[in-house]
């Protein structure tokens, strides 16, 4: 049996971003979608899947957008005011020459899925 998972990324990003995910699903295109943790609109995106027990729900790992869920100022990271410092090309350049600590990269990520499974969310999978 062949089964086609249609993923919808960056829930959580926006409202509209939200409300489009849910439409999608709720229309049988979406199965799957990508949580961020640090997305604006992370706690209605939590409201709305909990209303939606069919769709499943993966955390979308970020390094790169928006503001740290660690809220570190000044980690290898992330500039002095939380924000992460780097676009996807820079980090991978910082990461190949030494200039991103695999700690900080660890708190971070840990501290993104913490927060998805502390608002009651069962991750199933990583993105």
């Amino acid at each position: 049996m062949r089964r086609l998972i249609v993923n919808a990324d960056d829930f959580g990003l926006t409202e509209k971003t939200n409300q489009a995910v849910v439409e999608a699903h709720e229309r049988g295109i979406v199965t799957s979608t990508s949580l961020l943790a640090n997305g604006s609109a992370f706690h209605p995106a939590v409201e709305r899947v909990r209303r939606l027990p069919g769709l499943s729900v993966g955390a979308h790992l970020n390094l790169t957008e928006g503001t740290a869920v660690t809220r570190v100022s000044a980690s290898s990271l992330t500039d002095a005011g939380g924000r992460f410092a780097f676009r996807p090309l820079a980090l991978a350049r910082r990461v190949f020459f030494g200039g991103i600590a695999p700690a900080d990269v660890e708190r971070e990520l840990r501290a993104q899925i913490e927060k998805i499974l502390g608002a009651g969310i069962r991750i199933t999978h990583l993105d």
